[in-house]
């Protein structure tokens, strides 16, 4: 199980399909995206995740990319 960190916001987050909004807490997934195939076409991180709870749109790896 996935803990929530201590410096979660308290209130809900605006939900922005820009790949600023992820940033704010996944600075390191966003540089490693920017890098990446995904990045290059400017997909954008809600295209495969839903912002909260962190599941993926799709089962698998496989159906994902």
């Amino acid at each position: 199980m996935v803990k929530t960190p201590a410096n979660h916001p308290q209130e809900p987050v605006a939900v922005d399909p820009g790949v600023e909004t992820c940033a704010t807490c996944h600075a390191t997934t966003v540089t490693e995206w920017e890098q990446s195939k995904h990045g290059e076409q400017q997909l954008a991180c809600t295209t495969c995740h839903q912002p909260i709870p962190r599941l993926s749109v799709l089962n698998t790896v496989k159906e994902l990319c």
